[in-house]
């Protein structure tokens, strides 16, 4: 098993701090890597007369397979009705699919839609690839803008979708 961007990153964190650090139940990767930069570092201060700084950017895909065993672990869990005391917070609510957003705007009359709706509408619609449909959300953002329906507020608003 390879080391994560993670561990990769708590790694060279580490070595950035305090070379000598030798941590408890470190694992055979984990060790060689660890002495991997460690003896590079070595190299390059006697070579260059400064240490260097590792960095490792934390990648958030990176981790895909950790954040699926999460939430098969989620699912698992059984929510009783008789706990409606406990704190909302811990109950998990999976996201609206974007063809259920699509659905819920085509499915409203398209004229009664607010700014900030047409602009949630056209979102879904170009990750759905509705070339033909996000054009037709934008010309009637367009109109509202130009007739002055659109307040100052929804404006932002709208920027902050």
């Amino acid at each position: 098993m390879a080391l994560t961007n993670k561990q990769q990153f708590v790694i060279c964190s580490m070595v950035n701090a305090d070379p000598s650090y030798v941590p408890e139940n470190e694992s055979e990767e984990a060790k060689e890597y660890r002495e991997s930069l460690v003896a590079e570092a070595d190299a390059l201060e006697k070579r260059y007369g400064k240490r260097p700084i590792y960095e490792i950017p934390i990648d958030p895909w990176d981790d895909e397979e950790e954040g699926d065993e999460i939430h098969e672990e989620i699912k698992k869990v059984s929510i009783d009705s008789s706990d409606e005391d406990d704190d909302p917070r811990e109950i998990v609510k999976e996201k609206p699919l974007i063809k259920d957003v699509l659905a819920h705007y085509k499915a409203r009359e398209f004229e009664t839609l607010t700014y900030c709706e047409l602009n949630e509408f056209r979102k879904a619609a170009i990750l759905r690839r509705e070339r033909e449909l996000a054009k037709k959300v934008l010309n009637r953002m367009r109109f509202l803008s130009k007739a002055g329906k659109v307040t100052k507020k929804e404006r932002i608003a709208a920027a902050y979708l």
